[in-house]
């Protein structure tokens, strides 16, 4: 069994205060079972397979967001300008030939104390038609810290509505064994650690995985220790 803490990010102005109102990690098959209880592809023992350790991520709130790329329009319906300047970052493309690029909410950050590695894969949720396309990522837990959420770039205008309970994307966890969540506390010194390991491409552009890993080993093994005491 390996075990994972999982924090919730919530980011409204400088607070460390938690948030209830995420929701844990919830496996995928056995989501989609409760939704899909009669479909012949749910015996598919390669589809139970791809799912294993993955788990969907919930929107916490009810919220509507609307962006055109054309009149590069963007409107949101409710929570105030300082949520939105917090929690979604808008990415207007500077080549005709590129698209909008939408960073949001729920973030999630994730920890082990695996001896072996343990990689997070943000995923789409595959059963719901969206005119966006999920911009995936991986990364090790074990060797950095860092927060992942829902990443994705517009096929045309964007109308999202988040509904409170229902999946946006999904997270899976390379590893063997099966996994086991602990709800964690974000402490000060743990936020500024998000910070910290966020921040660095911003100084430091094109670093690769394993030269973040190895800059930031010292550093990551000593957040840890406090983390699994």
């Amino acid at each position: 069994m390996v075990k994972i803490k999982w924090f919730p990010i919530f980011v409204e102005s400088v607070s460390h205060d938690p948030n209830i109102t995420y929701f844990p990690p919830e496996p995928a098959f056995k989501y989609l079972t409760s939704i899909r209880s009669d479909a012949q592809f749910l015996k598919c023992p390669a589809l139970r397979s791809f799912l294993k350790n993955t788990f969907i991520i919930k929107s916490p709130y009810n919220y509507r967001l609307e962006i055109d790329p054309a009149t590069k329009g963007i409107k949101a319906d409710r929570f105030g300008k300082d949520f939105f300047e917090h929690n979604i970052h808008v990415h207007l493309p500077t080549n005709p030939k590129d698209k909008v690029v939408v960073q949001t909410f729920p973030k999630y950050l994730f920890m082990s104390d695996s001896k072996k590695p343990v990689h997070v894969t943000v995923l789409p949720w595959f059963f719901k038609p969206n005119n966006y396309s999920v911009i995936p990522g991986s990364f090790d837990i074990t060797k950095w810290i860092r927060p992942v959420n829902l990443a994705i770039e517009a096929h045309g205008p964007i109308n999202l509505d988040y509904r409170r309970g229902e999946p946006l994307y999904c997270v899976r966890f390379d590893c063997e064994d099966d996994v086991e969540f602990e709800l964690g506390e974000m402490t000060p010194e743990l936020s500024k650690a998000v910070v910290s390991s966020v921040s660095v491409q911003k100084y430091v552009h094109g670093m690769s995985l394993k030269a973040l890993y190895e800059q930031g080993a010292h550093y990551v093994n000593l957040i840890k220790s406090k983390v699994f005491k």
